[in-house]
C-alpha cells in the first residue's frame, strides 16, 4: 500500500459501516480516532472519456494545485453549512492533490502509468464559496448518522486549533454536540497544540479508561445480585424485621430513558410463585432478567432474600432499576421517633465481564428509614417516615447493575405513604407498615 495522502473521513467510515451491517454480532462498535480536519471525499472524475469512480476529491481554489484547509470556510457553522451543503454541488470538484496523480493512478487504479493529467484548470473555484472542508464535514456526519444506526459509534477527536480555516474547529465541535444529542454516538475530546501532537499522558490513560469499559461491559449475562431482607435493632434498641412483598404487581424493573427523560418499564412475566421475568423472553422461562424469591435463603434455612439474575449486559448509558416493597412486620407503638430501620441485611452485586470473568462482589450502600409515633389518645395512622439522610459518597465503590463498578450511590425520597430509596441507580424499595399503630 503506497500512501498519496491527504484526509478522508467519509469513505472509511461508509466502509466500516457495511463491514458492520454483514456481521452477526450482536454488539458492534465503531471506534474512530481524528481530527475530521478533513477536506477529502470520494466521487466520479472523468479523464479522457473515461468515468472512474471512488476519485478521491475536493475543492481547488483559484489555481491551486490541490485541495486545502486553507481555503477556509463560507459558513461559520456546522448548523448553516449542513442547511446548505447542495452549495457543494454548485461547484466543480477536482483531483484532490496533483502532487499525488501518478500515485494514485498506478496504484488505485491499477493502470501501468499515470495519464497526463489535462484537466487540471477545469475545476477552480472562486474564494467564498462552499470548501472542500465544508462538503467532507457534511458527508462525514451523513456517514456517521447511518453508522450509529447499525452499532455503537466512539469518536477521539483531536480538538487543536487550525488557524488556516479559523471556523474549523467549532465547527467540528458543533457537529459533534448534534450526534451526541441525537444518536448512538459517544465522544472523547482532548486538546493538542496540533495535528502532529500524539494523545499521551493523563489524557491518554483517561480515554482509554473510558473506551475500556466501553468496550468491555463490566456487568453482563451471568452477573446477579443477591439481596438480603433488612432486620435487627433501631438507634434505641428496638428489633424491626422487614418482610419482602412477594408479589410482582408490586415490583418494576425499567432500563434506561426515553425521548422525554422518563424510565423505560420493562414487561415483567409471572414464572411461578417465587420466580419473575422481567424483559424480553430469551428462552423457555428465561428473560433478560429474572428475580427468585427464598422466603428462607438460598439454602431454606437463612435469611430472607432475593436472588436477582442478570441474564444480558447492562450498560452506564441504560442503568437497569429494580422497584420492589417491603413491609415493617412490627413497629413499636409508644409515642417516639424510631431511626435507622435498615431495609436490608446487605446487597451484593456478583459482576461477570463481556469476557466471561467474574469480578469483585460489590456491596450497596443500605438505606435507613426512620418512623415517628405521635402522642395522642386517638388511634391514628403512623404519620409519613422521616426522609432518611442521603448517605455519604462511600470511599469504595458500592454495588450497581449500571454497567459501570465505579458508580456510587445515591438516594432519592419519594413522597407519600412509605419512602422510596435509589441504591446505585439499580434497586429501589418502598416501604409500607403492616398493621395501624395504637396508643
Amino acid at each position: 500500500m503506497k500512501k498519496v495522502g491527504g484526509t478522508n473521513t467519509e469513505w472509511p467510515i461508509a466502509m466500516a459501516t457495511e463491514m458492520l451491517q454483514t456481521g452477526n454480532g450482536e454488539d458492534k462498535y465503531m471506534v474512530m480516532f481524528s481530527d475530521l480536519y478533513s477536506y477529502i471525499y470520494r466521487g466520479q472524475l472523468t479523464l479522457n472519456g473515461t468515468t472512474y469512480d471512488n476519485v478521491p476529491l475536493s475543492k481547488r481554489l483559484g489555481t491551486w494545485d490541490q485541495g486545502s484547509m486553507s481555503m477556509g470556510t463560507k459558513y461559520d457553522t456546522f448548523a448553516d453549512a449542513y442547511a446548505n451543503r447542495a452549495e457543494g454541488d454548485e461547484t466543480a470538484d477536482g483531483f484532490f492533490r496533483d502532487s499525488s496523480w501518478e500515485s494514485y493512478w498506478t496504484t488505485y487504479q491499477n493502470l501501468d502509468s499515470a495519464p497526463e493529467n489535462t484537466i487540471k484548470n477545469d475545476y477552480q473555484v472562486d474564494s467564498h464559496t462552499f470548501s472542500g472542508f465544508e462538503k467532507s464535514l457534511c458527508l462525514t456526519y451523513d456517514r456517521l448518522v447511518e453508522a450509529s444506526a447499525n452499532a455503537n459509534v466512539i469518536l477521539i477527536n483531536n480538538c487543536f486549533y487550525t488557524g488556516d480555516s479559523p471556523s474549523a474547529q467549532s465547527m467540528v465541535q458543533e457537529m459533534l454536540t448534534q450526534l451526541t444529542e441525537t444518536t448512538n454516538t459517544k465522544t472523547y475530546v482532548y486538546q493538542t497544540d496540533s495535528a502532529d501532537e500524539a494523545l499521551s499522558g493523563d489524557v491518554a490513560d483517561g480515554i482509554f479508561a473510558g473506551l475500556r469499559e466501553d468496550l468491555i461491559q463490566l456487568v453482563d449475562a451471568g452477573s446477579s445480585v443477591v439481596d438480603e431482607i433488612g432486620q435487627g435493632e433501631d438507634d434505641a434498641g428496638n428489633a424491626y424485621d422487614f418482610d419482602f412483598v412477594n408479589d410482582i404487581d408490586q415490583m418494576t424493573m425499567t432500563r434506561g430513558l426515553d425521548v422525554n427523560g422518563d424510565p423505560i418499564v420493562l414487561a415483567k412475566t409471572q414464572i411461578d410463585e417465587t420466580t419473575g421475568g422481567f424483559g424480553e423472553q430469551l428462552a423457555e422461562g428465561s428473560y433478560e432478567f429474572v428475580l427468585h424469591y427464598y422466603a428462607n435463603g438460598q439454602d431454606g434455612t437463612s435469611n430472607e432474600c432475593f436472588v436477582w439474575d442478570i441474564n444480558v449486559p447492562v450498560t452506564k448509558d441504560a442503568p437497569v432499576k429494580l422497584t420492589y416493597h417491603v413491609v415493617l412486620t412490627d413497629p413499636c407503638t409508644q409515642p417516639g421517633t424510631y431511626s435507622n430501620l435498615y431495609t436490608n441485611l446487605q446487597a451484593v452485586l456478583y459482576p461477570v465481564d463481556s469476557n466471561g470473568t467474574s469480578g469483585e462482589s460489590e456491596l450497596f450502600e443500605r438505606a435507613s428509614v426512620s418512623y415517628t409515633v405521635a402522642n395522642t389518645e386517638e388511634s391514628q395512622e403512623p404519620s409519613d417516615p422521616q426522609q432518611p439522610d442521603v448517605p455519604q459518597q462511600p470511599e469504595e465503590p458500592n454495588e450497581s447493575a449500571d454497567g459501570d463498578s465505579t458508580n456510587t450511590a445515591a438516594v432519592n425520597v419519594m413522597a407519600g405513604w412509605g419512602m422510596a430509596a435509589v441504591l446505585s441507580g439499580a434497586i429501589l424499595c418502598v416501604i409500607h407498615y403492616k398493621r395501624r399503630l395504637h396508643r
